[in-house]
């Protein structure tokens, strides 16, 4: 199963490609490909066309919560200002909003084309509007595991381990528990079905219910 860094890379050069042909031509490298590594993707407008583009797939491919997720990560592992920060999290955000109602990643990057012609993107660190959306909260201590995904029948899929920054499938995270590298987490049976819980706490906020 293809995982988050591999549909991130496959996003990002997308949006490239997108961009590049639509919008304003990208640095080459000598081969005519488009040169990641040369200045000019950081603080302007295709970086705003990538955070929007890829937090939009993010949601097509997972769900809302995981495109959420994926960019509050994208935050701590590259941090940035406050401005940039602030920058980054408005344009995952408007991604998201039209992710939702164009379901295909060419119907998508029209529309972030589009988002971009009219202003909805910040595509400078000092604009004045200020992200105010929701956020994802890390869970504390041992307790690192959210749920990204749940099947038709609303029981948990897949599972993100905040710590380790791997995703788990259902049987991997039970097996693990069962090896104890999950302490803060049990297993549970029902209708002859063994699944994860949450140990008992003092906080919800981190269940997997």
């Amino acid at each position: 199963m293809n995982g988050p860094f591999y549909h991130k890379v496959e996003a990002e050069m997308e949006a490239y490609i997108y961009f590049d042909a639509n919008v304003r031509p990208l640095p080459k490298a000598s081969d005519g490909s488009i040169d990641k590594t040369a200045p000019g993707y950081v603080d302007n407008d295709v970086d705003a066309f990538r955070h929007t583009y890829v937090s939009g797939r993010f949601l097509q491919i997972y769900n809302e919560k995981f495109a959420m997720l994926l960019g509050w990560l994208n935050e701590i592992a590259f941090p940035s200002s406050t401005q940039g920060t602030n920058m980054d999290l408005w344009n995952n955000a408007v991604g998201r909003e039209l992710a939702r109602k164009h379901k295909t990643k060419q119907s998508l990057a029209k529309a972030v084309h589009e988002a971009l012609q009219i202003g909805r993107l910040i595509t400078y660190p000092g604009d004045a509007r200020v992200y105010t959306g929701s956020t994802v909260n890390k869970p504390a201590g041992d307790y690192s595991i959210v749920v990204l995904k749940r099947n038709k029948g609303g029981g948990n899929e897949l599972y993100f381990d905040f710590n380790t920054g791997s995703v788990l499938t259902k049987k991997e995270f039970t097996d693990a528990i069962k090896q104890g590298i999950y302490p803060a987490y049990g297993l549970r049976s029902k209708d002859g079905e063994v699944f994860p819980v949450t140990k008992r706490n003092k906080s919800t906020a981190d269940n997997l219910g």
